[in-house]
């Protein structure tokens, strides 16, 4: 038996089959989703090399779920969750469905990709509140630790697996039959979700379904309600407006990756290096998987993010393809190791009937930042830093004589910065003492 089967032996028998089958799902359809969106992003960029075409990608792919994110987190609150999520994936399924098409026909266009991202963006937004507050009661509270590190692991197999095999298969059957694998990945999620006893909603929230305000009153009011469990517990705010600006920069430079490396090296240059960075998240997912990870909240949590900082701003100076898979490695074991500790916090401190519509109003904070961060980066790269740093530049004389000239200099002097910023703002946070003495402002609810 390898060394990984053992690994995931202990928590698949702590967790249980419920939670195992929904795991496998996520991993399948994400193993399938990632091999097609590599495709579609090489396509992408070689077909119009914009940076800001690569930037729309983010764009669409996520202000359309944020724009529902706080009805979805109601919906997961007040109907079946079992439901929501296989209707959701049956939607995606039909998105790829479509783009095979267009590109079997060959009328697969810019516009065409951006319009299914919105759409898979609308089901996704749908689907993560729901399948967040499932899991929660499919697994018990001692065991929230391990089930977060479980679905990190479930996020970046997947990344490293898919763009190894992305690579490789890209020039031997090209874009349609990626889509085609990734349509069977998605069918046999879909069965496994269909084996799976998910637990009926908590009894406080069955209560509500028997109002008789409107359908729009009831959404506005539990909005409301998760505004409200945050000024009750001002810390797990600042948690996730933490978690907001962390995301804001790591989009910044994440949306870039792909051009700094193309501007430079070919595209298997670049699956070798998210494949590393794959590789850091599987590292991060299976030490929580096995470990549990911290049981209370420590602000050395916060020091991971320093390190994560100092990964990109290294990602920024060095041009050589082992430091930026080095850096690559680095950025994600810290990235989400973070993340599975903030996860099983959030398990722990939010009550189950509320899970739902508290993950919304979170991935409607952190996600209102990706569009913005996406624009912000891709027209600062492309209209400030890379012309400056060009042969002949504005900084040429000056930046360029230290950091160096060229393609994709610009966008590492970019990385640089936001490093430099990451660092600087995971310092100041540490030393904030609500955040070091969270566990006494915010009691366990569940």
């Amino acid at each position: 038996m390898s060394t990984l089967s053992l690994t995931l032996k202990l928590p698949f028998t702590m967790l249980g089959r419920d939670f195992f089958f929904v795991w496998a799902s996520q991993l399948l359809s994400r193993i399938g989703a990632g091999m097609t969106g590599f495709g579609l992003g090489v396509w992408l960029f070689q077909r119009t090399g914009s940076v800001l075409d690569f930037s729309g990608i983010i764009v669409f792919g996520t202000l359309p779920g944020l724009l529902i994110t706080p009805w979805a987190g109601s919906i997961a609150d007040r109907h079946d969750r079992r439901t929501i999520i296989i209707g959701a994936e049956s939607l995606v399924a039909v998105s790829i469905a479509t783009i095979g098409c267009l590109v079997w026909f060959d009328r697969f266009d810019v516009w065409h990709l951006y319009a299914i991202q919105a759409i898979i963006s609308i089901s996704v937004a749908l689907q993560e509140p729901a399948a967040y507050a499932a899991i929660s009661s499919l697994v018990p509270k001692h065991q929230f630790g391990r089930a977060s590190g479980m679905l990190v692991v479930s996020s970046a197999m997947p990344q490293l697996i898919a763009p190894l095999m992305a690579g490789m298969l890209i020039d031997i059957i090209g874009l349609p039959g990626i889509i085609a694998l990734d349509l069977g990945t998605l069918i046999f999620s879909l069965s496994l979700l269909l084996a799976v006893s998910f637990p009926p909603l908590p009894r406080l929230v069955e209560e509500t379904l028997s109002s008789t305000a409107s359908s729009t009153r009831r959404i506005v009011d539990d909005f409301s309600n998760s505004l409200i469990f945050f000024k009750e517990h001002p810390t797990m705010a600042l948690v996730y407006g933490y978690l907001a600006i962390g995301a804001f920069l790591t989009e910044t430079v994440a949306v870039l990756v792909t051009p700094l490396v193309l501007s430079i090296y070919s595209a298997p240059t670049l699956a070798l290096i998210m494949t590393s960075a794959a590789a850091g998240a599987l590292t991060g997912g299976l030490v929580i998987s096995v470990g549990g990870g911290p049981s209370r909240w420590t602000v050395l949590i916060l020091f991971l993010n320093v390190l994560e900082g100092l990964a990109i701003a290294i990602a920024g100076i060095t041009t050589s393809v082992v430091g930026l898979c080095f850096c690559a490695f680095s950025v994600m074991l810290c990235n989400t190791t973070f993340f599975a500790c903030v996860e099983s916090l959030s398990r722990r401190k939010v009550p189950l009937e509320r899970q739902g519509r508290v993950f919304a109003l979170r991935q409607f904070i952190t996600l209102a930042s990706v569009p913005l961060s996406a624009i912000i980066g891709g027209m600062l790269v492309q209209y400030v830093f890379e012309p400056a740093l060009l042969r002949g530049g504005q900084w040429s004389g000056t930046v360029g004589d230290w950091f160096g000239t060229g393609p994709g200099r610009g966008t590492g002097l970019f990385f640089l910065v936001i490093g430099i910023l990451g660092i600087l703002i995971s310092l100041l946070s540490m030393t904030h003492r609500r955040l070091q003495k969270l566990e006494q402002h915010v009691p366990d609810a569940c």
